[in-house]
């Protein structure tokens, strides 16, 4: 059997709050945090490792969106960075890894190529490149099972999904217009850290709630994670099928099918543990 439930977004200036079993309306204040972070590849390199400088990066690489990487305009500039590839500035993987909507390379950063699953625990395969930034300090993401090979390739192919039903568009939310295509959502560790809580949860709980057993609701997680948010939605499946049945599941829910292709949303992170599967978005 399959279950669904979501936070519905409210702008922070609504007042208005209720509380019932299923459905949580949460608020939060507007704040930033800046990016950190690279997905580590091959050994005794730094390339794709965090850095503050690009002194950090030692003498053919550069500091590009905290990551140690290249600035390109073509795959052949990345020829020196492992398994890279071009990303074009205005691919979701660059305005992910840089946590912008405007990133700073002129062009484009080399990023590893990836398949789903394909980037560790800790990052995403987002449109064909890893994406890793530092997951927050936080005790919330330290208790978090650590999902398998299976279970991060899950992910990343529902991260996939959602991704893709936003630039298409034409999705019918409870009888509404067809949207309108918008933006790809960045991938966020807070998020991912988030929702992995969640997941890890309800995957030994079987509880059917946005309260873990820990007694957090989406609003605490958040802030236990850094994220301070203006909108934010969450929800899940938990069901045995793949990760097409459980978005498929999730939008039989109005909240969350109106909230995934909602342009006000900026931010997302995907949590896949055994049979739960948590979607948690946002924007700041």
């Amino acid at each position: 059997m399959t279950i669904r439930r979501s936070v519905r977004p409210l702008l922070a200036a609504d007042p208005r709050m209720l509380a019932f079993a299923l459905v949580a309306l949460l608020l939060g204040p507007i704040a930033c945090d800046g990016p950190r972070g690279g997905v580590p590849v091959g050994s005794n390199t730094n390339w794709l490792k965090a850095c503050d400088e690009t002194a950090d990066c030692g003498a053919d690489g550069a500091c590009v969106c905290n990551t140690c990487s290249l600035e390109c305009r073509a795959d052949a500039d990345c020829s020196r960075v492992p398994h890279a590839r071009c990303a074009a500035v205005a691919e979701t993987a660059v305005r992910s890894q840089c946590a912008s909507a405007q990133p700073s390379p002129a062009y484009g950063m080399c990023l590893a190529g990836c398949e789903p699953g394909g980037c560790g625990s800790r990052g995403a395969c987002v449109g064909g490149a890893c994406v890793g930034r530092a997951w927050p300090d936080a005790a919330l993401c330290a208790e978090s099972s650590e999902p398998d090979d299976a279970a991060l390739a899950r992910q990343d192919r529902l991260l996939g999904l959602v991704e893709g039903m936003r630039v298409a568009g034409g999705v019918e939310c409870g009888g509404a217009a067809a949207s309108l295509p918008v933006a790809e959502l960045r991938w966020d560790p807070r998020l991912a850290c988030a929702a992995r809580a969640l997941a890890t949860d309800m995957a030994s709980t079987r509880a059917l709630s946005l309260v873990d057993s820990a007694g957090r609701d989406t609003k605490a997680r958040l802030m236990l994670v850094g994220y301070s948010a203006r909108v934010w939605g969450e929800s899940f499946a938990l069901t045995p099928g793949d990760e097409a049945s459980a978005l498929a599941a999730m939008l039989s829910d109005l909240d969350s099918c109106s909230r995934f292709v909602d342009a006000a949303f900026a931010d997302i992170g995907v949590g896949v543990l055994a049979d739960a599967y948590v979607i948690t978005t946002g924007a700041e």
